[in-house]
């Protein structure tokens, strides 16, 4: 809500709100060159779009007056301590002042002749005695000291030669332009259509030298002298990129100040997210200002200096006002300050901003953008100059997205006659050297440290760019493309970059993190738009695949529980429970006991077995488990048997043709460092945009866990069945991305136990937090592993009360899911109820290796089929029947069924290995959740899912 108390401000309000509208550094702003300081401006500091120039020019003066009157302007000014050698500790309370000198030097109908006609302008504002000028050149020098100082939250000031107005030179040429030629300029630059961003420096010239003499002496001077420079190459660039006449034009250009119209105060932009592997955008302002048509609504996080976004009156961000505004201005229909620029030259591109999200950049980050929307009347124009980038569809029409463009300035000749001879983004022009940062990923506060995705810098004609650290000075290295890469080891902590050439020196504060904070994962802005493998077909990523089935009934039991039967006699292993005088459970490494159905005297040893080892693990298993609490009489009568034990007595021995069972808990390998690695990097990935695109999947996988390429296949596969990934194909175009499954519980009843597995892609540091809120619920943590080094283990809570699980999903904001006993319904690929195939595909060819052996029976035919704007489709035909599938695995379970051969066959007594295909992904995430640990590639090639004898037989009888 906007305020109006700035009519009461005092000389020390006014001096901060000055600070921060003429020195504030929002994102590595170019340093001040020149202050234009009008009654426009005065209004404008206030923050009040309602603010008029008049009543703000009075304000101001007045306060400053007042704080004044009793020592005089300059003296009040200098009143700090260490005044005149040192610039002052704190804050500087002089802003105001020095404003106020600008603004003598601007307000006039006629040129500043001399020194005297400056000190007379000066004084109808305020009381300055003439001797004391001498200190108006210390106090600029003595704040742009400052300004160096804090130069992360302030822009620079760099002080012009003042010439041999040796007092009162710094705040004159400074001062420039005034305020008439400020208007002119603004209006020459739109006009020519080289507004809204840093035109290039020839059309400029060509621009106002045109209509130079509509200019006053002093910018006519200063225009001359600029292009003399120029044209005689005696400056380098960095040096005319700070020349006053230059940075009139880059702010009138940017600004339009000294417009009248309220519509120039508020400064627009567009933001992007990459959602679906297409961008998103919205448009975004720095004030809560409303027009016609429009409204500024405060958006839920603020980015940077972008605190409002746009959309049309009377909608809210939940309606979808947000993109509204950016489609209309796209479209032509809405014009946005500078933002329409960019649109008419059809080039806008997109660069990751110090907020974390893609924001529109002007030329001096070209280096930098990820990704540029190009109008598509010139796609193939641009991709003639810059042919590395990757042309994508748009959800904007007539438009198109290209990916990695690696974008920079050409000379504008190169652009003659062609679509792009008025993108003048794309031509050459001066700007300050600036220091970018390409790829990566982005956390809250920087950059993820993993090696494996540093970003790289990107800046222009610089010799040298090092790191500094604790210990000293890093250098990087350039590549072939022209960036700059840090060494390659895992960054943590706050660093700054420094680049230098022979002209420049410039720095730039980069934060390292080893994680990103959170599983706040983005999800597809249309979940339904997205297909991914179902039990036998396909179905939308909004279906809940391995939860599908899931109920909020906590009171289901799904009879998994395998107890260990023990008998009346000591180390007699029974298997009817009519037979068991004990039942143990072992969870993990702990163990609990219940009586069976021999009760009182028949309960009690009458005998023994003759096998130590079965006596030992008898007495192990009765006499050191837990008292189940479902059962407490359990330690009441275990009390008698072990007084038989210890009473010593013989009793018969008996010998017996039985199976021992071995209690311990199935082992699996333990995941590899890189594994950590790869969840780190995902999570980031994933916390930044909705969908990996399905090509940087296959770049960052191999890298990270240093795997070939056939191996992906299977591991790809393991993260999809633990739930951590879905892999998912656009029902709009042919594009195929992972999607990164956000966190939630998968709660079960087994055995009297209550269990939940934590699926979802899981931060190890989120997991540490689950342990010690688990721990203080009296729930039991077990780690499930998988039979893959590959595979990260997923976290699973034990206990007796239900309420303790739904306290555990409430502290942490997961969503909890019962699963059912119908979960494990019948699986027949072979009657599966589909329309027809797509039309008007092309045809991809024979798809020979459609089983997952290396030579399937040739007696099944695999098509494939695809166009640009759908996704691929596969057709399996085997004696006149066939069956198609937007994905693979549909495709091998009925051709397997055709063929009446597995899809999947037994291994060992626990577990089922893939043979023609895998199992069908919700049965497989099922398998996850309730068997004996997580499903994988093993060493010797092989996909194997430790399911446990009784999961096992559930799922054979499924699929058969």
């Amino acid at each position: 809500m906007v305020t109006h108390d700035w009519k009461t401000w005092g000389v020390e309000q006014w001096n901060d709100h000055l600070l921060e509208y003429f020195f504030s550094n929002c994102d590595d702003d170019p340093p001040v060159v020149v202050m234009l300081v009008t009654s426009d401006e005065i209004a404008r500091a206030t923050g009040d779009s309602l603010a008029t120039a008049d009543l703000a020019r009075l304000c101001f003066v007045d306060s400053v007056r007042r704080a004044v009157q009793a020592k005089g302007l300059l003296e009040d000014a200098s009143n700090y301590r260490g005044w005149p050698t040192q610039p002052p500790v704190g804050r500087p309370k002089f802003i105001a002042h020095l404003v106020l000198t600008c603004l003598a030097a601007s307000e006039s109908s006629e040129e500043l002749a001399d020194e005297g006609s400056f000190i007379a302008r000066l004084c109808r504002l305020v009381e300055v005695p003439p001797n004391s000028l001498s200190m108006l050149p210390t106090l600029w020098v003595q704040l742009a000291k400052w300004l160096s100082q804090h130069d992360r939250s302030y822009r620079r000031l760099v002080l012009p030669d003042p010439g041999g107005l040796t007092r009162i030179g710094y705040t004159v040429k400074l001062t420039f332009p005034d305020r008439r030629d400020q208007q002119r300029l603004s209006q020459l630059l739109d006009d020519a259509g080289i507004a809204g961003m840093v035109p290039p420096t020839g059309r400029a010239l060509s621009v106002v030298g045109a209509e130079r003499g509509r200019f006053g002496p002093a910018f006519q001077l200063a225009f001359d002298d600029f292009k003399r420079q120029f044209e005689s190459h005696r400056s380098n660039s960095a040096e005319l990129s700070i020349h006053r006449f230059w940075a009139a034009v880059v702010d009138a250009a940017l600004r339009g100040r000294g417009v009248e119209s309220s519509a120039s105060w508020t400064r627009f932009s567009i933001l992007a997210e990459e959602s679906d592997d297409a961008l998103s955008l919205f448009a975004v302002s720095d004030r809560a200002e409303s027009s016609l048509g429009r409204e500024a609504v405060p958006l839920l996080a603020p980015c940077g200096r972008w605190q409002f976004g746009l959309v049309p009156q009377g909608q809210t961000f939940e309606s979808g006002g947000l993109q509204s505004i950016v489609t209309s201005t796209l479209a032509g229909r809405t014009k946005l300050p500078r933002i329409s620029n960019f649109i008419d030259q059809g080039i806008l591109p997109f660069a990751l901003g110090s907020h974390g999200i893609l924001e529109l950049v002007d030329r001096d980050q070209l280096a930098a953008a990820t990704t540029v929307l190009v109008h598509q009347d010139k796609v193939s124009d641009l991709l003639k100059h810059y042919p590395k980038g990757r042309v994508r569809s748009s959800s904007y029409e007539g438009w198109r997205e290209i990916s990695e463009p690696r974008l920079h300035a050409l000379p504008s000749s190169v652009f003659q006659n062609s679509n792009l001879e008025r993108s003048w983004i794309l031509q050459e022009s001066l700007s300050q050297p600036t220091i970018g940062l390409r790829g990566g990923v982005r956390t809250e506060e920087g950059w993820l440290g993993v090696s494996e995705v540093l970003p790289a810098v990107v800046v222009d004609s610089c010799s040298s760019v090092w790191l500094y650290t604790e210990t000293g000075r890093v250098d990087l290295v350039r590549d072939a493309e022209g960036s700059w890469r840090f060494p390659i080891q895992d960054w943590d902590g706050q660093f700054e970059i420094v680049a230098k050439s022979d002209h420049f020196e410039i720095r730039r504060t980069i934060r390292f993190n080893s994680t990103t904070s959170s599983e706040s994962f983005k999800s597809p802005r249309e979940p339904c738009a997205w297909l991914v493998e179902s039990m036998c077909a396909s179905a939308t990523l909004d279906s809940t695949l391995a939860e599908e089935h899931a109920s909020r009934d906590g009171g289901a039991e799904i009879s998994l529980d395998e107890p260990i039967l023990l008998g009346a006699g000591i180390g007699e292993f029974v298997s009817d429970p009519a037979s068991a005088a004990w039942s143990v459970r072992a969870i993990g490494k702990k163990i609990t006991g219940r009586r069976g159905a021999l009760r009182e005297e028949a309960a009690l040893p009458t005998f023994r077995v003759d096998s130590k080892n079965a006596r030992r693990r008898w007495l192990n298993l009765v006499l050191k488990s837990e008292v189940d609490p479902s059962d407490p009489e359990f330690g009441v009568v275990r009390r008698r048997v072990k007084g038989i034990v210890a009473s010593g007595v013989l009793l018969p021995s008996r010998s017996l043709s039985q199976i021992v069972p071995n209690i311990a808990p199935r082992r699996f390998e333990s995941p590899r460092a890189s594994v950590d690695r790869l969840v780190r990097v995902i999570a980031g990935r994933a916390a930044s945009r909705a969908g990996l695109p399905w090509r940087e999947w296959m770049e960052l996988v191999p890298s990270i866990l240093r795997i070939d390429a056939q191996q992906l296949g299977h591991l790809t596969r393991a993260w999809m069945e633990a739930g951590f990934i879905d892999v998912a194909s656009s029902a709009r175009w042919r594009n195929r991305a992972v999607f990164v499954r956000s966190p939630r519980l998968l709660a079960f009843r087994t055995g009297g136990m209550v269990n939940a597995v934590v699926s979802g892609l899981i931060l190890p540091v989120t997991q540490d937090s689950i342990r010690e809120a688990a721990h203080k619920e009296d729930l039991l943590q077990l780690d499930c592993g998988s039979v893959s080094g590959l595979v990260p283990p997923v976290l699973r809570v034990v206990g007796h009360d239900e309420e303790a699980v739904t306290t555990l999903a409430k502290e942490f904001g997961f969503p909890i899911a019962w699963l059912s006993v119908d979960t494990m319904k019948q699986v027949d690929c072979t009657h599966v109820t589909q329309g027809d195939a797509p039309t008007q595909y092309e045809f991809g060819g024979e798809w020979r290796f459609w089983s997952l052996l290396r030579e399937p029976r040739s007696d099944i035919r695999v098509e494939h089929y695809f166009r640009a704007d759908r996704p691929d489709y596969w057709v399996a035909h085997h004696e006149g029947a066939s069956f198609w599938s937007y994905e693979l695995n549909p495709i091998r379970a009925w051709s397997a069924r055709r063929l009446r051969e597995p899809l999947v066959s037994l291994s060992g007594v626990d577990d089922v290995t893939a043979f023609h295909g895998y199992l069908p992904l919700p049965v497989a995430r099922f398998v996850n959740v309730l068997g004996q640990g997580l499903s994988g590639p093993t060493g010797g090639g092989e996909y194997r899912y430790p399911a446990g004898a009784q999961l096992r037989g559930r799922v054979v009888a499924a699929l058969t």
